[in-house]
């Protein structure tokens, strides 16, 4: 009897796999959850990043002043209410009535309209305030072309100091010189206008775009970026399935965001995104 007792425990102890072995394929599990992780927030950062690569990711540097035409006040209110909330998140203020305005939120029926004749007549409203050139035609054409919201974002470098290039020149830095980590200049976001097409508004919820706009006032996506398979409120007039406001990854961004030191070039300050956004 002992003899049948140890033969059958024999057996199953042989069709266990041993404890190092399922050690290694959690391990492995785990690797790869975490590779699949990585790179899902690198496509989600390509996209909101700027597609000029040698600029640094815009951010606010001062309070939020909103002003909205065309917009009933209780809309108008409740769109203020998530762009509030998002900003405290993330620690940047809002301010009060009677503020220096540099954000305007416009709906409109005629924006096509509206939307070439802002860029053609006044093209210095898009891209960088430090940069002379023009902006670059492919913003342009995602700017006029027909969409729910669109978005014009002005930027302006700036020294360590917080001092602004003056007609073409360098202000003085305190900081001797750049390195690989640390870059002399920052990039900040200086005006923002988004535009609401009233006619092909339709079908979303003041949550969903009040997200939305909330996402495209304190950060810079990319206007041109496709986001229909990304986990994020970007995605929500790209013609897939509808997110119901502004996702965890969205939130995460705009943490790393406002968290990271601006100071950082691009791609230094992609990594640090990307290092924040993954993390537990």
């Amino acid at each position: 009897m002992l003899a049948v007792l140890l033969y059958l425990a024999n057996v199953a102890l042989a069709g266990e796999p041993k404890l190092s072995q399922r050690g290694h394929s959690v391990v492995e599990e785990d690797v790869v959850v975490t590779a699949s992780r990585r790179r899902a927030v690198e496509q989600y950062i390509d996209r909101v990043s700027p597609a000029e690569q040698r600029r640094q990711m815009a951010r606010w540097n001062v309070p939020l002043c909103i002003k909205y035409e065309g917009v009933n006040a209780s809309v108008a209110s409740f769109i203020q209410s998530r762009i509030v909330e998002t900003a405290k998140r993330v620690s940047l203020d809002v301010g009060r009535k009677g503020c220096n305005e540099n954000v305007l939120v416009k709906l409109s029926d005629q924006a096509d309209e509206l939307a070439r004749a802002w860029v053609h007549l006044s093209p210095r409203r898009v891209g960088s305030a430090s940069d002379e050139s023009l902006p670059p035609k492919r913003l342009v054409d995602a700017i006029e072309a027909p969409r729910v919201v669109r978005w014009m974002t002005l930027t302006e470098t700036i020294n360590y100091d917080g001092l602004s290039f003056d007609h073409g020149e360098k202000p003085t830095n305190k900081l001797a010189s750049a390195s690989l980590i640390r870059s002399s200049t920052r990039e900040v976001i200086r005006s923002k206008i988004v535009l609401i097409d009233a006619v092909r508004l339709s079908g979303v919820t003041l949550k969903q775009l009040g997200d939305h706009i909330a996402f495209v006032v304190l950060a810079s996506p990319d206007i041109a970026a496709d986001f229909s398979e990304q986990n994020s409120v970007m995605s929500l007039f790209s013609g897939g399935s509808r997110p119901t406001g502004r996702t965890s990854q969205d939130f995460r961004f705009l943490k790393a965001l406002y968290s990271i030191p601006p100071d950082r070039p691009p791609a230094v300050q992609t990594g640090l995104l990307l290092d924040y956004m993954v993390r537990d």
